[in-house]
């Protein structure tokens, strides 16, 4: 059975025939439940911000990580996102493998190749959001898998323990009582932003003379 590529979908201003040229309209045949203005309504337009974002790692990202950051910035419908995933992976365009025990997207040389050849069709601020977005949230699963926090219930409060880690060595460990579950999580987010710039600035603390 063939391959479908995602540029089949795609034809440039130059490969139109007059009658093309002239009658050619936008397609809307996604869902937009969602989706905010300026997102993709179209089904080829959502393959290929996936392609777009996966060509731009370096590593493959967790499924979850590309469904987040679709819903996160409204780029796109979730159920349309997971279905074009699917047909992807179908076309060989993409490949599922294992990153630290998770379910990770791999772009194929032919999905390389599409998304080479029609990356300017998709509006550049839908590309720089999910970029930025994308990156962000690959940073966030790569220090929530190297650096442990854990959140427990204590008395009226919660209790939140940080950990830095280095290969087997713990650089610190560090332990915050907070009265909300709210402000628990809002500690954990942000220490996953940047650990090293905490353990940083404790470290420069205690060091004074």
């Amino acid at each position: 059975m063939s391959k479908r590529d995602p540029r089949d979908a795609v034809k440039r201003p130059e490969e139109l025939s007059a009658e093309e040229r002239g009658a050619r309209e936008p397609v809307f045949d996604a869902f937009d439940e969602g989706v905010a203005p300026g997102g993709l309504r179209s089904k080829t337009d959502i393959k290929l911000l996936i392609l777009y974002l996966l060509e731009q790692q370096e590593q493959p990202v967790p499924v979850r990580i590309i469904s987040d950051v679709i819903t996160d910035q409204e780029l796109a419908n979730y159920f349309e996102a997971m279905d074009a995933i699917s047909e992807l992976k179908e076309d060989g365009n993409l490949e599922v493998v294992s990153l630290d025990g998770q379910d990770a997207l791999s772009i194929t040389q032919p999905g390389s190749d599409a998304v080479a050849f029609v990356e300017e069709d998709l509006p550049r601020s839908v590309r720089s959001r999910a970029l930025e977005t994308v990156r962000r949230f690959v940073r966030l699963d790569r220090h929530a898998r190297e650096n442990a926090v854990e959140i427990t219930p204590s008395g009226d409060g919660f209790n939140v323990c940080f950990s830095l880690n280095t290969g087997d060595t713990k650089l610190m460990e560090l332990n915050m009582y907070v009265v909300s579950r709210d402000q628990a999580e809002l500690l954990k987010n942000n220490y996953l932003e940047d650990p090293t710039h905490l353990y940083s600035s404790i470290l420069t603390a205690l060091m004074l003379d």
